[in-house]
């Protein structure tokens, strides 16, 4: 929203803490959606006042009339719009005038912000003059439980109070599915924001945050309309210890297709949210059944000092489930200490191990499951204790499960997590007194490990490093020189001035002097078309490769400048190693984003690569490089050198640092590749262009 920090608070406030509400468009007939909008917040037992209106009828649902908002005795802090489109522009300008501070417009306002005489347009421009706050357009309202609100059409009739979960979500339906779980989870908020013609998820959170119930707030996103306001209010959540669990919608092309078609969100590239939710210390998740899995985690007082995470299980097989899913899932369970196992030991069977996943089952049965789990929780290797048992109902063995990991789970501090492998499986009424107790309960294995796997991982987060912001005087005057797309000499002229290494190079206006570097560089030698108006020059049969003698390079030159006289060739040593891309792109959401990968000629097909942010940290750098195939190469696979990985990390970090300096001036730089042999990593093609080229 438009406005100053303390009127945003007090236009948040009114919409979602209301003392009084107008709705208009209610009516006489009976089924109309007003009429649903009015008896939705009179029928959840609202703590506020209530007004409708109506010209032509002094009362609607046992509710007085007015003929007009004006009319009203009383300040009104929101007005619920249930009209149509025609009609929204004028009603809204009538509260404005009568002091509204927030509104809610459920019906879909055609166009959109680029297109200034719409409807979407003109009523985005009302909100933001008058400092207005708004839920919609096109949404399903929202469900505020401190003021025991549901401005909705459709109410839930099943609502617990007392909740501390708050939701935005840019789906509708996903809002109402989400509201009606079946697993005791709560919310104080939740809000299905809709188009977001004022309100911004951003501003959801920021306000979500400062309410003393929230411990943790989940987000269903199309898009992110204001990025700078959504970071500072993400980074507000990590700082008071709230957890912020996102699900990001339009992740594939078709997604992002629906998105633009759906609510006019520009969708953006899946990997530059993950890495910026990353960043920021949003919890990304793919599901929304390992959505409501993580929140039941972080909802729960409980977090882990340790990621250690240790699962005591009854079932062989399911322990052989959980070690494939964890695999691909990249989770790795530490090993147990050599106290914990001869703690363990006296439980299992003489034939059995002790591991973790730890498989407890034997001639001893269900009592050896509470020792073992208590070893397990008291472990110092292990964050976070996991009972994975599937407790049907109608067994005696459900209530062995229940008493285990209720009496463990007053014996420790830490987590202690039940899961269930088949969702369907588990007892609803079991797993109702464990929540009750403070006992997170999942389902699903997948969707539970992706959610542990989270969990277990906040305990970890590497703070980025500080990074110039000034570009060098330098890369100006490089900069400077050529206005569009830099020639590759002026690009390795400014890597190789930022520490950054180049394959030897030289441009050349003659033969002789491609000859004469030869003898200084060595064969074999690349040769090159280096004219900035050629930005792929391979595919014009401008680079020429494997040149090992004279003859070679006297035919390469004469080749590169036929009919293009008085244009420079470059020659540059060819060099051998494993290759890698490092690029920097400007994202329109979120500024430079960079990109590392395998490369050569065929990055695009294997799609081997990572997106990093500006101040990466090496550690995690690092950590993501680990991650790529190419890594193993790195490593001296297939008889590749073994690269220093302490100096690839330390040109990355370079590159980073120089072109974040640049970005306000380049929109986009690659170098493809970075050629990578024992202790060098050096670059031998690179690509910029300048920002509004």
């Amino acid at each position: 929203m438009n406005a100053s920090p303390r009127d945003a608070h007090a236009s948040m406030r009114a919409l979602l803490l209301p003392r009084s509400i107008a709705v208009i468009g209610v009516s006489e007939r009976d089924g109309a959606f007003g009429n649903k909008v009015l008896r939705s917040i009179t029928g959840s037992g609202f703590a506020g006042r209530v007004h409708a209106v109506n010209p032509k009828t002094p009362l609607i649902d046992g509710v007085q009339a007015y003929a007009d908002i004006a009319s009203i005795p009383e300040p009104v802090d929101c007005v619920a719009l249930a009209i149509n489109e025609a009609r929204v522009e004028a009603a809204l300008t009538d509260a404005i005038r009568a002091g509204v501070r927030a509104a809610v417009i459920f019906g879909k306002l055609s166009g959109d912000a680029a297109a200034p005489d719409s409807p979407f347009a003109r009523v985005q421009a009302l909100a933001a003059s008058a400092g207005m706050a708004i839920c919609g357009s096109n949404c399903m309202g929202f469900v505020s439980d401190a003021v025991r609100l549901q401005m909705t059409s459709m109410p839930f009739r099943n609502l617990v109070a007392g909740g501390e979960v708050a939701l935005v979500s840019h789906s509708g339906s996903t809002w109402s599915g989400l509201l009606g779980n079946r697993r005791d989870i709560d919310f104080n908020f939740a809000v299905s924001a809709g188009q977001e013609i004022a309100t911004t998820a951003a501003d959801y959170i920021d306000f979500f945050a400062a309410q003393p119930s929230t411990r943790v707030i989940a987000c269903v996103l199309e898009t992110v309309r204001d990025p700078d306001a959504f970071l500072a209010a993400v980074d507000a959540c990590a700082a008071r210890g709230i957890a912020v669990i996102a699900l990001k919608l339009g992740r594939s092309v078709a997604g992002r297709a629906f998105a633009q078609s759906h609510s006019g969100a520009l969708a953006g590239s899946a990997d530059v949210y993950d890495a910026v939710f990353e960043r920021h210390r949003v919890i990304a998740v793919r599901s929304l059944d390992e959505m409501l899995n993580t929140v039941e985690l972080f909802r729960h007082a409980r977090r882990p000092r340790s990621a250690g995470v240790g699962i005591v299980t009854d079932s062989g097989g399911e322990r052989q489930l959980i070690a494939d899913w964890a695999e691909s899932l990249d989770i790795a369970f530490p090993a147990l200490s050599a106290r914990t196992s001869q703690r363990i030991q006296p439980f299992l069977d003489a034939d059995t191990a002790v591991a973790n996943p730890l498989d407890y089952w034997g001639d001893q049965g269900a009592p050896a499951l509470e020792p073992c789990l208590q070893a397990m929780a008291d472990a110092d290797e292990i964050g976070t204790a996991v009972l994975a048992s599937n407790m049907p109902d109608g067994r005696d063995f459900l209530l062995d499960c229940s008493k285990a990991a209720l009496a463990v789970h007053r014996m420790t501090d830490k987590p202690l997590v039940v899961m269930s492998h088949v969702s369907a499986t588990l007892s609803p009424v079991e797993a109702l007194r464990l929540r009750k107790a403070g006992i997170p309960v999942l389902a699903g294995t997948e969707n539970a490990l992706r959610a542990l796997k989270h969990f277990s991982r906040s305990a970890q987060h590497a703070a980025p490093r500080t990074v110039r912001s000034e570009p060098s005087a330098d890369a100006i005057a490089l900069l400077n020189a050529e206005p569009h797309a830099l020639s590759a000499h002026a690009g390795f002229t400014l890597l190789s001035r930022s520490g950054i290494g180049v394959a030897p190079w030289r441009v050349v206006q003659d033969a002789d002097s491609a000859i004469q570097f030869a003898r200084e560089a060595g064969y074999p030698l690349v040769a090159k078309i280096d004219d900035p108006a050629v930005l792929h020059k391979s595919d014009l049969g401008g680079v020429l490769l494997n040149l090992h003698d004279d003859a070679a390079l006297r035919d390469a030159f004469a080749r590169l400048t036929e009919g293009r006289a008085g244009k420079q060739v470059l020659v540059q040593k060819q060099l051998r190693g494993v290759e890698l891309i490092v690029g920097m792109s400007t994202d329109e959401q979120f500024g430079p984003v960079f990109t590392i990968g395998g490369g050569g000629i065929f990055v695009e097909i294997f799609k081997d690569s990572f997106i990093s942010l500006p101040g990466e940290s090496a550690a995690v750098l690092r950590g993501k490089l680990e991650t790529l195939r190419v890594f193993r190469l790195l490593q001296g696979a297939r008889g590749q050198t073994h690269a220093d990985i302490d100096r690839v990390v330390d040109t990355i970090l370079r590159f980073i640092d120089t072109f974040s300096a640049l970005s306000d001036t380049i929109r986009e730089v690659e170098v493809n590749p970075f050629i990578v042999t024992g202790d060098a990593m050096q670059a031998a093609d690179i690509l910029i262009i300048r920002q509004g080229t």
